[in-house]
């Protein structure tokens, strides 16, 4: 391929170069005729120089033999001489001319020459290029037929794929109905569980309304046997529930005046049969919840002097992490560590709500500030959600890129969150998915928690210490710690008093710190009691004691008296 278009550029060279040719070889013809004349001539010269020669010498001779008689022939004779002469000179002019012209020639000749060897080698570079062509086309060729071999393939493959996928959608659908069948069966299962649960519930406060009325029998009859005056002193009697009040506290939240610090251990009992990871007082302060890791809650009376177990609320498949009451102590919400939380009403002990959604396991649940309908949760999963418990769906999720160990709502529509990461952030559920601000701490932050005054927020970090913030600045303003003070673990609850003037938190080794919010040189009391690491700590709403638990299944009511 390659020899064959060499020899078609080859022979377009020759042929543009006779074209090129053709108009001078009038004037090479007409210079070799030049050439040729003038050799011409110059033999006429030579003759006439030496006709000349012999005439001069005749001449001489007749000039010597004769005279006057022979005087018509000698200028006959020169003026064939001037004749002769002026010929040679026409011819030498002609000849000049002949040779500027033949001079003209030899420099075009000269020209084209050059102009045939620029070609020739114009000509070699082009063999070059087009050899270098060639072999990128047949590099390209080749290439061509590898993409041509490879998109069959491609083709091939597509195809298989195509009818792998047309194989797969038809088992997604099929997959997709057996899930719809499956999960229509799972809701079924769940609904009988509750169900289940809820006569399990109702069995076990038929049993606990009869061992109170028999123990109200017993009462009465007692306080019949000994008379006025046989009563025993409880700092808890202020609060002594009316009749026929079991499961619901009708009273008003209680009111706080002044907090008592505690002095010594007032009762103690086991709560769980495992960790109480939660305490959490009802806004009246007449019963106590725990919740620990045997997946229960239970709503504890200790108004008597002893604690009586009132009810066991069951339904949840993990440890609980978190407690919080409504605001009208007619449900309570609890937080799992099996990825969900939980709504129980107090009175009759039923499960009403079980939210699912977070991937990980919840550390904090709390209802909104200002309605029982919205909580919030926290979770593990790097999630804040908050839930209608009307629609018993997910309507708002933050992100803030971090677990997040414990939540707090400051109003009804600001949230704070404490995090892996150190930081706490604040949210305004009315604005987008980003935090409005945060603020940095030295270690994982484990809780957080409001004033009741609504001027202070509480931060527990893994550092060892308790910050203090503004929470109408966002700006740190004291930090807490003590030697031998340490926490307990990543979910370590710290908590105000109920006049905002404290700050209590359970430590490592099993004492409860109280600092005074305005005093952070030491703190206010130390109370050693415990033996295993507190977890959690809950003020008396109305002052009067502080509850404590811990990783031995112990719960601690601390009081001044």
């Amino acid at each position: 391929m390659s020899t064959v278009h060499a020899n078609k550029v080859l022979q377009k060279l020759r042929t543009r170069n006779c074209v090129e040719v053709a108009p001078f070889l009038d004037i090479i013809e007409l210079n070799n005729r030049l050439i040729v004349a003038n050799s011409q001539l110059l033999s006429e010269r030579e003759e006439i120089q030496f006709i000349n020669v012999k005439l001069k010498e005749e001449t001489q001779k007749l000039r010597v033999k004769s005279s006057e008689a022979d005087q018509e022939q000698v200028s006959l004779l020169e003026k064939k001489l001037f004749g002769a002469q002026e010929e040679l000179t026409e011819l030498h002019r002609r000849r000049g001319e002949n040779a500027q012209q033949i001079i003209d020639q030899s420099n075009q000749s000269k020209e084209n020459e050059n102009r045939i060897k620029q070609l020739q080698d114009l000509l070699e570079i082009s063999g070059i290029q087009l050899k270098n062509v060639q072999d990128e086309v047949n590099h390209l060729r080749s290439a061509m037929h590898e993409l041509e071999a490879t998109n069959q393939l491609l083709k091939d493959e597509y195809q298989t794929l195509q009818l792998t996928l047309n194989s797969a959608e038809q088992k997604l659908v099929e997959v997709q109905k057996e899930n719809s069948q499956l999960v229509g069966q799972i809701m079924e299962f769940k609904d009988r569980d509750v169900l289940r649960l809820n006569q399990e519930n109702d069995r076990a406060m038929r049993v606990q309304q009869e061992r109170i009325k028999k123990q109200l029998e017993e009462a009465v009859a007692e306080t019949k046997s000994s008379g006025p005056g046989g009563s025993s002193i409880s700092p808890f009697n202020i609060f002594r529930m009316p009749k026929n009040s079991e499961g619901k506290e009708s009273l008003e939240s209680a009111i706080c005046h002044s907090v008592r610090l505690p002095t010594r251990c007032f009762l103690k009992f086991e709560a769980h049969e495992g960790d109480v990871n939660a305490v959490k007082w009802s806004p009246h302060g007449l019963t106590l919840a725990t919740g620990g890791s045997d997946r229960r809650v239970k709503i504890w009376d200790i108004s008597k002097n002893i604690c009586e177990l009132k009810s066991s609320l069951s339904g949840s498949n993990g440890a609980i992490s978190s407690l919080d009451y409504e605001a009208g102590a007619s449900l309570i919400l609890a937080a799992s560590t099996d990825f969900a939380s939980r709504v129980w009403s107090i009175d009759d002990g039923r499960l009403r709500h079980t939210l699912t959604g977070h991937s990980n396991k919840v550390l904090a649940a709390k209802f909104m500030s200002g309605d029982a309908n919205k909580v919030v949760t926290a979770s593990y999963d790097r999630t804040v959600k908050v839930w209608d418990l009307r629609s018993k769906a997910c309507v708002l999720t933050k992100f803030p890129g971090s677990s997040c160990n414990d939540v707090v709502c400051t109003d009804e529509n600001n949230i704070v969150s404490g995090h892996f990461d150190k930081k706490i952030r604040f949210w305004d559920i009315r604005s987008g998915t980003e935090p409005i601000g945060d603020l940095e701490f030295g270690g994982k932050v484990t809780s957080v928690d409001v004033s009741r005054n609504g001027t202070w927020l509480l931060a527990c970090c893994r550092d060892d210490t308790l910050r203090l913030v503004d929470a109408r600045t966002c700006q740190l303003v004291r930090t807490y710690t003590t030697e031998g003070f340490q926490v307990a673990a990543d979910w370590s609850r710290a908590c105000f008093s109920p006049d905002s003037e404290y700050i209590t938190v359970g430590a490592a080794n099993g004492k409860i710190y109280i600092w005074s919010v305005h005093d952070n040189s030491k703190p206010e009391t130390v109370l050693p009691e415990h033996s295993a690491p507190v977890l959690a700590a809950a003020w008396q709403p109305a002052g009067n004691s502080l509850t404590t638990c811990d990783k031995n299944k112990t719960v601690v009511v601390w009081a001044a008296i």
